[in-house]
């Protein structure tokens, strides 16, 4: 069978424009595994009226998202749950509560002490069905959830709530883990374990995940897993099937964690009401909207009767947009009996990595969840303050990029350096890059036609990564492995200076002459090549000394790159990676070069900047490349 696809869209009458005369491009949806679940037979669209909600028209016709600006009343005013989270927030903050109970203090006694930014952001979050908390570098944001979630079982218990069911969801694995980890751990004050630490937790992984492994003194993590149409729960077979759902295996109170893959999937074995009563969504800046449909599944399948002051006839045209504009929940719902949602990330940091860049009218609700909750829908956010993780000096220069509020080092993390011996270090202008009370410096060279690869930058950083190396002195296989995985990180924006780098730091560290490293050659490669990569695979984690190489001089390839290389975001991120010391190395015509578009131009000078001001004294030095031919730079640091 064939069709005239121009000839169909010229009847679907979506666009205006002829078909034959735009650009087309063909998605295959069959080799993503995502795609699948959102168009396919009975997939997410399909699920709670989430993809043909009169409320998803609304919004697109409020925010000029579709190309026709057309909507129609509708015949049916009752709404999914689901529905209402994902394109009417706002609704949900203007219900009231009909509990008198109010919370001056905190009654979880986790440790560490959470700081007054975090006890606000846990105030507000439940006190609110749905919020965000935005969690700048280093933050504590994974602290803070665990709190709030200790604070919420708490709560619940004191309530009398005999059963209290919560999602963690996050993009990761990693940050999943990270989170059981956190919350399995917890000790109050005292040293006794956590109220939400005792617990049941579930890890629902995908088949290529390990389990959690058992550690004393904390409760084991039951494991579930799908594999192909088998579930399995702690790796025994038909514990979970069509007749024995799920809930049987489940205690009274329980924690699942779950990315959106295996959520998907999870209602083949639950019960058709299961929800939860509280959701939280970490790395939801690094999460597409549409990933959180899988989330929505599991709020109480509560109906919403929804209406406008004024509507009109059934499926006739609506003709002003401040009839719809706003709205209000008819039916007397109470707040309490909703799921509520916490969305925790940061809209500064990278979005979800897109293999094109989304249109424009289509950017709001493309970029991020917690773009899209936050900024967009503006529900209720509170910010973090306290940075837990970095040195003032990198605190401060966060701090004047101007994207967050009243930004501080945490007191006792302040001063921190990198530590070792220097003097095991044998060049001396390695040593005076390396001399931990320089926190905050760059390298600046007079290359001027580099396109993505830089030799006078790979030599710098293969220097000054050996030099850190012997100053930390790795004694063993497992501290080597530390140095690696914790203490250094070099960023690099394209993956062929990444690789020159790795092929030159290896073959010094392997130089059977003069052999530094423990590790067998395998490992040794495959530790490097999780140090040395690119800013989007760094975000979430961090390094007492991250070094980064830029990699292009060339004028004309700085022109073509603007939006990418000097994008601040990803400047924001890569600065925000180092604990104790942060190394810059690129061009003086990096530097200096002034894109054509304002919003890269005024990006661009935040780099200017921390560069040629804020890295305010200045030291000029030479050495010999790998040539044997004398090169000149200037060092930069903070003073």
């Amino acid at each position: 069978t064939s069709a005239d696809l121009f000839d169909m869209v010229k009847k679907d009458k979506e666009i205006s424009e002829s078909p034959e005369d735009l650009d087309w491009y063909l998605y295959p949806t069959y080799i993503d595994a995502w795609s699948k679940k959102l168009y396919g037979e009975n997939a997410l669209l399909q699920r709670y009226n989430m993809g043909r909600s009169w409320l998803g028209s609304r919004l697109s016709y409020l925010w000029k998202i579709r190309s026709k600006q057309e909507l129609f009343w509708p015949e049916n005013w009752t709404f999914s749950a689901p529905s209402v989270y994902l394109y009417a927030p706002n609704l949900l903050l203007e219900m009231v509560s009909n509990s008198k109970e109010t919370h001056d203090k905190l009654l979880t006694q986790i440790e560490p002490s959470l700081d007054p930014s975090q006890e606000r952001s846990i105030h507000l979050a439940l006190e609110k069905v749905m919020s965000g908390i935005q969690g700048p570098p280093g933050t504590g944001k994974s602290q803070t959830i665990a709190a709030l979630i200790d604070e919420y079982y708490i709560r619940c218990i004191n309530n009398g709530k005999k059963s209290v069911k919560i999602l963690v969801t996050s993009f990761s694995y990693a940050a999943i883990r990270v989170l059981i980890k956190k919350i399995r751990e917890g000790k109050n004050k005292s040293g006794k374990p956590t109220p939400s630490s005792q617990i049941q937790m579930i890890f629902l992984r995908s088949m290529h995940q390990k389990p959690i492994p058992s550690q004393s003194g904390c409760r084991d993590v039951d494991d579930l897993v799908r594999s192909g149409s088998t579930w399995k729960l702690n790796n025994q077979p038909y514990t979970v099937t069509n007749s024995r759902l799920l809930e049987e295996s489940l205690e009274k109170s329980y924690i699942i964690f779950a990315n959106a893959h295996q959520l998907y999937f999870l209602p083949e074995r639950v019960e058709d009401d299961f929800s939860f009563n509280l959701i939280c969504v970490d790395e939801a800046s690094q999460l597409q909207v549409d990933h959180f449909l899988s989330s929505l599944q599991f709020i109480k399948k509560h109906k919403f009767v929804i209406k406008p002051k004024f509507r009109g006839e059934p499926n006739t045209r609506i003709t002003d947009i401040d009839d719809i504009k706003h709205l209000s929940v008819e039916n007397n719902l109470d707040s309490n009996f909703l799921t509520k949602i916490v969305i925790v990330g940061d809209y500064n940091q990278l979005p979800p990595v897109q293999p094109v860049p989304p249109p424009k009218n289509l950017e709001s609700i493309l970029k991020s969840l917690f773009v899209y909750y936050v900024k967009n829908h503006e529900i209720p956010n509170s910010q973090l303050q306290t940075n837990y993780r970095s040195h003032e000096d990198i605190v401060k220069y966060t701090s004047l990029l101007g994207f967050y509020k009243d930004l501080k080092p945490d007191p006792n993390n302040m001063d921190r350096t990198i530590q070792g011996n220097i003097d095991n270090v044998e060049e001396k202008w390695v040593q005076e890059i390396l001399a931990p009370q320089k926190i905050v410096s760059t390298i600046i060279h007079k290359k001027k036609f580099e396109i993505g690869v830089s030799t006078i930058e790979s030599f710098l950083v293969v220097k000054i990564i050996l030099g850190y190396f012997k100053m930390v002195q790795p004694k063993s296989k497992a501290q080597e492995r530390i140095f690696w995985r914790e203490t250094v990180g070099v960023v690099a924006p394209h993956n062929a200076q990444g690789r020159l780098i790795i092929r030159q730091l290896y073959d010094k560290l392997i130089d059977p002459s003069k052999p530094l490293t423990h590790l067998n050659h395998p490992e040794l490669m495959n530790l490097l090549l999780n140090t040395i990569y690119s800013v989007e695979k760094f975000q979430g984690s961090d390094r007492e000394l991250i070094i980064s190489s830029i990699g292009i001089s060339d004028k004309d390839q700085l022109n073509a790159e603007s939006e990418f290389i000097y994008n601040i975001n990803r400047f924001n991120v890569l600065t925000s990676r180092a604990k104790s010391k942060i190394i810059l190395i690129a061009s003086r015509r990096f530097f200096k070069y002034i894109p054509k578009d304002r919003n890269i131009m005024e990006e661009a000078a935040h780099i200017r900047n921390y560069a040629l001001n804020y890295c305010n004294k200045s030291i000029n030095f030479s050495f010999k490349d790998e040539k044997n031919i004398d090169e000149f730079v200037e060092f930069r640091y903070k003073g």
